[in-house]
């Protein structure tokens, strides 16, 4: 059986489904923390200032600047 494109996106809604619906409140934390971190991996500096100043502000990027380096 050849599924089809909407069928095969739906596989995958109700598979991650099930995985999301089997961890506890760790797990989707770290798995969170695990996907952020793997989106950001490939950042620039410059790219990281942006993105996380936009989120927060600059004085945040400044706090975490001083956290890694000191």
């Amino acid at each position: 059986m050849t599924l089809t494109q909407p069928q095969i996106d739906k596989l995958i809604e109700v598979y991650a489904t099930d995985i999301v619906d089997g961890m506890d409140m760790r797990d989707l934390c770290q798995f969170a923390i695990d996907m952020i971190c793997s989106n950001m991996c490939e950042y620039t500096e410059d790219e990281l200032k942006s993105e996380i100043s936009e989120i927060y502000d600059e004085e945040y990027w400044g706090n975490l600047v001083n956290e890694v380096t000191e």
